[in-house]
């Protein structure tokens, strides 16, 4: 990560601030102890493991919620293979391990987001895989740290694609053989309907998926068509990009 990296550190106090407010430190999720510094890094323990994030990231990108991701994410991993589509810099991955999942497979488009997921990923049984899944994704400068980064901006993209694979959803699934899958991958689930109606006969117990409006469709409108053709099974997650878990 050489270089130097400029922020303003104004911001920097100010987020960490929203974070004690909010109870990261208390509730055990960030543990009790202190934050280390390294080469532009600021290194926590995060659901009892390392994690790391810039700090530019940090203070440009607004968004470090773990409370939300143990909301969203509760689900039984246990012994079992997460496959985790839209990784950002690891914080879902790092989650999932620390409630025993056996080994994540975690995909990220964005090569900045990718290459924190990876050194998030030393030493776990995480593999981190740089590429979009399903279509392409669009190079948005203006977005890169944030978790709001997907085809869903696509309209504020004059720039190209991101020089990375497209891979498809079931065939990670079937050469992995997930039992749980997480699909968070602002907006490129629009673009995953037959795949995501597949898994259920590759062995997926449990699919999490997070649904995003995208310029021709409402989130609502796939929410309706992924209940046709899954037939709300039960262990079928939904959470609207707009409010809570459905």
């Amino acid at each position: 990560m050489g270089g130097e990296v400029r922020y303003d550190a104004r911001k920097l106090v100010r987020m960490l601030a929203s974070m004690e407010r909010r109870g990261l430190w208390s509730s055990g999720v960030l543990g009790s102890e202190p934050l280390a510094v390294r080469d532009g890094q600021l290194i926590m323990k995060y659901y009892g493991l390392e994690y790391k994030v810039p700090f530019h990231m940090l203070v440009e990108g607004g968004r470090f919620y773990p409370s939300i991701i143990h909301m969203e994410y509760d689900v039984d991993v246990h012994g079992k293979v997460v496959l985790d589509v839209g990784a950002f810099t690891g914080d879902s991955a790092l989650y999932f391990i620390s409630r025993g999942a056996s080994r994540v497979i975690a995909i990220e488009p964005v090569p900045e987001h990718f290459e924190i997921l990876r050194l998030n990923a030393e030493d776990l049984p995480v593999m981190p895989i740089n590429a979009a899944v399903g279509c392409e994704v669009p190079y948005i400068p203006e977005l890169i740290g944030r978790g709001l980064y997907g085809i869903k901006e696509v309209i504020r993209s004059r720039k190209g694609k991101l020089n990375v694979p497209v891979l498809s959803l079931s065939d990670l699934a079937e050469s992995n053989r997930p039992q749980v899958v997480k699909v968070d991958c602002e907006g490129c689930e629009h673009y995953l309907v037959n795949e995501l109606a597949k898994l259920k006969e590759i062995g997926v117990e449990t699919l999490i998926i997070e649904l995003h409006p995208v310029p021709n469709k409402t989130a609502e409108e796939l929410l309706n068509e992924l209940a046709v053709l899954l037939g709300n099974p039960d262990k079928i997650i939904v959470r609207n990009a707009r409010g809570g878990i459905k």
